[in-house]
Protein backbone atom coordinates (compact mmCIF):
# COMPACT_ATOMS: atom_id res chain seq x y z
CA UNK A 1 0.00 0.00 0.00
CA UNK A 2 1.45 3.14 -0.96
CA UNK A 3 0.54 6.49 1.27
CA UNK A 4 0.41 10.07 -0.20
CA UNK A 5 1.44 12.41 3.03
CA UNK A 6 0.90 15.84 2.83
CA UNK A 7 0.01 18.39 5.68
CA UNK A 8 -4.13 19.15 5.60
CA UNK A 9 -6.59 20.28 7.90
CA UNK A 10 -7.94 16.91 9.42
CA UNK A 11 -10.59 19.17 11.00
CA UNK A 12 -11.73 19.74 7.15
CA UNK A 13 -11.67 16.47 6.31
CA UNK A 14 -14.17 15.24 9.28
CA UNK A 15 -16.15 18.15 8.72
CA UNK A 16 -16.87 16.84 4.96
CA UNK A 17 -17.22 12.87 6.41
CA UNK A 18 -19.74 14.21 8.67
CA UNK A 19 -21.69 16.12 6.60
CA UNK A 20 -21.53 13.15 4.06
CA UNK A 21 -23.23 11.01 6.41
CA UNK A 22 -25.62 12.86 7.80
CA UNK A 23 -28.66 12.15 5.62
CA UNK A 24 -27.99 8.71 6.16
CA UNK A 25 -28.25 8.92 10.03
CA UNK A 26 -30.77 11.04 9.53
CA UNK A 27 -32.91 8.54 7.61
CA UNK A 28 -32.21 6.01 10.61
CA UNK A 29 -33.43 8.41 12.82
CA UNK A 30 -29.79 8.85 14.43
CA UNK A 31 -28.24 12.09 15.73
CA UNK A 32 -24.73 12.80 14.02
CA UNK A 33 -23.10 15.69 15.45
CA UNK A 34 -19.35 17.08 15.23
CA UNK A 35 -17.81 18.86 17.72
CA UNK A 36 -14.09 20.54 18.06
CA UNK A 37 -12.06 21.91 21.39
CA UNK A 38 -12.40 25.22 19.41
CA UNK A 39 -8.45 24.94 18.80
CA UNK A 40 -7.40 27.81 15.51
CA UNK A 41 -5.63 24.95 13.50
CA UNK A 42 -5.96 20.57 13.14
CA UNK A 43 -2.99 20.29 10.83
CA UNK A 44 -1.49 17.14 10.00
CA UNK A 45 0.69 15.25 7.97
CA UNK A 46 -1.35 12.39 6.82
CA UNK A 47 -3.02 10.96 3.86
CA UNK A 48 -6.31 12.86 3.19
CA UNK A 49 -7.55 9.74 0.93
CA UNK A 50 -7.25 6.98 3.23
CA UNK A 51 -7.80 9.29 6.49
CA UNK A 52 -11.14 9.85 4.74
CA UNK A 53 -11.62 6.02 4.61
CA UNK A 54 -10.90 5.39 8.47
CA UNK A 55 -13.10 7.66 9.39
CA UNK A 56 -16.09 7.24 6.88
CA UNK A 57 -15.40 3.22 8.55
CA UNK A 58 -15.66 4.73 11.88
CA UNK A 59 -18.70 6.92 11.80
CA UNK A 60 -20.62 3.73 9.23
CA UNK A 61 -19.72 1.02 12.50
CA UNK A 62 -21.05 3.79 14.95
CA UNK A 63 -24.09 3.92 12.94
CA UNK A 64 -24.54 0.45 11.97
CA UNK A 65 -24.47 -0.73 16.31
CA UNK A 66 -26.46 1.89 16.95
CA UNK A 67 -30.00 1.62 16.48
CA UNK A 68 -31.48 4.40 18.36
CA UNK A 69 -29.74 7.61 19.59
CA UNK A 70 -26.50 9.28 18.69
CA UNK A 71 -23.02 9.23 17.68
CA UNK A 72 -20.84 12.10 18.21
CA UNK A 73 -17.80 12.77 16.36
CA UNK A 74 -15.07 15.26 18.32
CA UNK A 75 -11.94 16.52 18.06
CA UNK A 76 -9.18 17.53 20.06
CA UNK A 77 -5.88 19.69 19.86
CA UNK A 78 -3.04 18.21 21.68
CA UNK A 79 -0.29 20.38 21.17
CA UNK A 80 2.11 19.34 23.96
CA UNK A 81 1.51 15.61 22.56
CA UNK A 82 2.15 16.61 18.97
CA UNK A 83 -1.50 14.66 18.07
CA UNK A 84 -4.88 15.74 17.39
CA UNK A 85 -7.42 12.79 19.22
CA UNK A 86 -10.20 12.10 17.04
CA UNK A 87 -13.42 10.68 18.99
CA UNK A 88 -16.33 8.70 18.06
CA UNK A 89 -18.75 8.19 20.41
CA UNK A 90 -22.59 6.78 20.21
CA UNK A 91 -25.53 4.97 22.31
CA UNK A 92 -25.15 1.62 20.45
CA UNK A 93 -24.58 -1.62 21.83
CA UNK A 94 -21.25 -1.62 22.22
CA UNK A 95 -18.44 -4.40 22.39
CA UNK A 96 -17.93 -7.18 24.89
CA UNK A 97 -15.23 -7.47 26.78
CA UNK A 98 -13.55 -10.82 25.14
CA UNK A 99 -13.98 -9.26 21.88
CA UNK A 100 -12.59 -5.90 23.07
CA UNK A 101 -9.58 -7.59 23.62
CA UNK A 102 -8.29 -9.01 20.78
CA UNK A 103 -10.65 -6.11 18.27
CA UNK A 104 -7.36 -4.81 17.39
CA UNK A 105 -4.90 -8.23 16.75
CA UNK A 106 -4.02 -8.69 13.01
CA UNK A 107 -7.05 -10.54 10.89
CA UNK A 108 -9.54 -10.25 13.86
CA UNK A 109 -12.86 -9.35 12.93
CA UNK A 110 -15.89 -9.29 15.15
CA UNK A 111 -20.20 -9.01 15.10
CA UNK A 112 -22.45 -8.42 17.81
CA UNK A 113 -24.66 -11.52 17.39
Amino acid sequence: MKYGFQIVDFKGIVAKVVEEMNPIAQAAKLTLSFETDGSESYLARLDAGKITQVVSNLIDNAMRYTPHGSIRVQLQHKPSAGSILLTIADTGVGIDTGTLKRLFQKFSKWSNG
